[in-house]
């Protein structure tokens, strides 16, 4: 007989969260969107049940973050070629340099970076310009682009397109400047729809995909003011009473059950006051499908990595569930992290 637990359980700051183990009453995922889902929510939950750095970090999947135990960015910005950025432009460039991790192979429109030559790109110094402010806000979005087990700190450095740091690269970002036209709010709306075609290119699916989050980002104040943007967009509520709006994933199909199971579970439980969590969303029957499935069932856009490195030979399935915290909820997070345009931090920045 399946065990049972509350759908929604208490979190930290008085707030109401959907139990992690909400995953293991669902079917077993069997589609890209649901094993994407439920590999990623996975992983972090089984990160989160290490309470020593020597157990999480005996985990090449996790790494211990200001003494607690995290999932490693396994996300692969290369996975959103056709879909976030088009073959052949500047984001496809950067990618095709990033793999190179040495000054020696980084060659054929690549120039190498020194980590202190990336950090000085990515500071903000006192007052700068309206250019100096959109071209690090630029640098901030390419450089944060991802591939895992790829870092510039491990490297002294970072294989990069040689056209950022052009002339080309400039005029970019003068066309920004023009579209921004003085403004102190630095409407990426505006300023992505003048430029997107030269960073991620003009492909049908992909084209718009910067424009199209940042249309999400400024309609963050409720629900209907981001279903009125488009079908591009979700809300996510964080509390009862506040939440943000985000582009759906482009690796994600919206209408895909696991997915939509997944999500209305979870904005069901984040909206509920707390005096009511408890008896909000029913019981749930664990272990329908076992931890053990969730995190070695693998979309096909990984080809097998979820390790932390570029090509990882598969670990060994975990012997145990994850742990005694059935009932600990992580913290929200804003977004899939290597959804473009990527990160405002990338790693580079986050660890100076």
């Amino acid at each position: 007989m399946l065990a049972t637990q509350n759908m929604c359980v208490f979190g930290g700051g008085g707030l109401c969260r959907l139990n992690p183990s909400f995953l293991t009453s669902l079917a077993a995922p069997t589609t890209d969107t649901a094993k994407l889902i439920a590999l990623t929510e996975a992983m972090t939950y089984k990160c989160g049940t290490y309470t020593d750095a020597d157990s999480c970090n005996s985990d090449s999947r996790c790494s211990m973050v200001g003494g607690t135990c995290r999932s490693n960015d396994w996300g692969d910005a290369r996975w959103y070629k056709g879909k976030g950025y088009c073959e052949g432009s500047l984001v496809d460039k950067q990618l095709g340099c990033l793999g190179s991790t040495s000054k020696d192979s980084c060659t054929g429109g690549c120039a190498w970076k020194t980590v202190d030559e990336l950090s000085a790109v990515l500071a903000r110094n006192g007052s700068p310009s309206e250019a100096a402010e959109i071209k690090r806000g630029l640098y901030m979005d390419i450089l944060g682009l991802s591939i895992p087990g790829i870092e510039a700190q491990k490297n002294s450095g970072a294989c990069t397109a040689a056209v950022l740091w052009s002339a080309d690269f400039d005029a970019i970002v003068a066309k920004g400047v023009r579209a921004n036209n003085g403004s102190q709010q630095y409407d990426y709306r505006v300023i992505f729809r003048a430029i997107q075609g030269d960073l991620v290119g003009n492909c049908s699916g992909a084209g718009t995909s910067l424009s199209r989050q940042a249309d999400c980002t400024w309609a963050r104040s409720n629900p209907g003011a981001c279903a009125s943007v488009g079908s591009y967009c979700e809300y996510r509520w964080i509390s009862p009473s506040s939440g943000f709006c985000r582009a759906v994933d482009p690796l994600i199909d919206p209408q895909d059950p696991f997915y939509k199971a997944y999500r209305e579970a979870s904005n069901t439980c984040y909206k509920v006051a707390f005096s009511d969590c408890l008896s909000t969303g029913g019981p749930i029957n664990l272990g329908v499908t076992p931890w053990e499935t969730l995190l070695t069932t693998l979309p096909s856009i990984t080809g097998g990595a979820t390790e932390g490195t570029p090509s990882p030979a598969p670990k060994p399935k975990p012997t145990s569930s994850p742990g005694k915290k059935e009932t600990a909820a992580p913290p929200p997070r804003r977004s899939m992290r290597s959804y473009p345009p990527f990160r405002r931090a990338p790693p580079i920045a986050r660890k100076l």
